[in-house]
């Protein structure tokens, strides 16, 4: 998805929108007992890309105002990706790599929140490296309760730092992000809850794919080769509002998330997503989930081009299209210190699944699926 967030979005995101899938009102004050989670996600691509992903994490409390946690997750990848276009045979066709990929992302978190009266205020840092990439990242966000506990203002600041390089090339790039993020809570009854919140990113440095790149054969002469090129800058601004509603006597919560984004690039895209927690006893929760995307192209994506420019990609991420997930999850409590959830999630993207159905011409298709299964302990 090409509007992808920065590690620092990530961690405001998670910092501020904590919204609960259970009975309202959700009342702040002590922050649970330690917490040890494993989870383990595994990712298919039809005919392309394989990654299995452990994650471990825990939360801890020394006092009821005060919280710890943090993370690590380990993606082992494996398989090929999409290489270069080419329209050789007429038609723009998306190659993939000949050789087979097999790469390592190691990605770590901490953050601690403390509650100070009606306020609570939280920071973060995060680093992730592969043999190419490289990535720091660091944000403080605080949440400010008042009427009654009933309204919340959140806010928050963040900065990401990338090392972007290629295999044997010995050349590495930098690239700085900033992200800010305003947002509002509302309990609107003793059931229901809004949430909506902007988040502004801006950055600058080395967008470039270093390993993607087009060939275009014009009918004569030879070939024009576009390297992937993209701008040095980057402004982005992504709108997100969630709605909860709690219904009693059929012990369900739903959700419903809708997020616009839009740059500077000239992308621009819509997330909806629904779902519903069912409770089928107490020990046991099933959710069903629901997801829809849709993006235009950015204003340099091509497929073929008539010359080598300044920008110019052909990068599908960045072209038009549409996406579904549908998938669904179980959580069982064992007993009071422990849980087991797991979960199943398919993905298909097509050019002719974007609003209006007018994608990318020669868009790829791609299936994918998502399996997950974790264990929480409490103590």
């Amino acid at each position: 998805m090409a509007a992808t967030e920065t590690a620092a979005a990530r961690l405001l995101a998670g910092a501020a929108l904590a919204l609960p899938l259970t009975a309202m009102p959700v009342q702040a004050g002590e922050f649970a007992a330690t917490q040890i989670g494993y989870k383990h996600l595994r990712y298919d691509e039809k005919g392309r890309m394989h990654v299995n992903a452990p994650h471990v994490w825990f939360e801890t409390s020394p006092d009821e105002d005060t919280q710890i946690g943090g993370s690590a997750t380990v993606d082992t990848l494996s398989g090929a990706s999409v290489q270069y276009v080419s329209n050789r045979g007429g038609v723009p066709v998306h190659t993939l790599s000949g050789a087979s990929i097999r790469e390592t992302r190691r990605d770590g978190e901490l953050h601690l929140r403390r509650n100070w009266g009606e306020n609570n205020f939280g920071l973060a840092l995060s680093a992730s490296r592969e043999t190419d990439y490289v990535s720091r990242s660091a944000s403080g966000d605080a949440r400010i309760d008042f009427n009654e506990r009933n309204t919340t203002l959140a806010f928050g600041l963040g900065a990401t730092e990338d090392e972007i390089g290629k295999h044997g090339s010995g050349l590495w790039h930098d690239r700085r992000t900033y992200d800010a993020l305003a947002g509002v809570t509302q309990v609107l009854s003793k059931f229901a809850i809004v949430q909506s919140n902007l988040t502004y990113s801006h950055g600058r440095g080395h967008f470039d794919d270093p390993y993607k790149y087009t060939i275009s054969f014009l009918g004569v002469g030879a070939p024009v080769v576009q390297q992937d090129r993209r701008p040095d800058e980057r402004r982005a601004l992504a709108w997100l509002t969630r709605y909860r509603h709690y219904l009693p006597a059929a012990h369900t919560a739903l959700a419903a998330d809708y997020r616009y984004y839009r740059d500077d690039w000239g992308i621009r895209a819509h997330m909806l997503e629904l779902s519903a927690t069912r409770e089928l006893s107490p020990a046991l929760r099933i959710v069903p989930q629901l997801r829809y995307y849709s993006q235009s192209a950015a204003d340099f994506f091509a497929e073929t081009f008539n010359a080598r420019g300044a920008t110019g990609s052909s990068d599908a991420r960045l072209g038009a299209f549409g996406a579904w997930t549908a998938g669904v999850s179980l959580a069982w409590t064992i007993d009071a210190h422990s849980s087991v959830d797991i979960g199943a999630w398919s993905y298909r993207q097509r050019a002719a699944y974007r609003l209006g159905g007018k994608g990318t011409a020669n868009f790829p298709t791609l299936d994918a699926r998502f399996l997950m299964l974790g264990y929480t302990l409490s103590f």
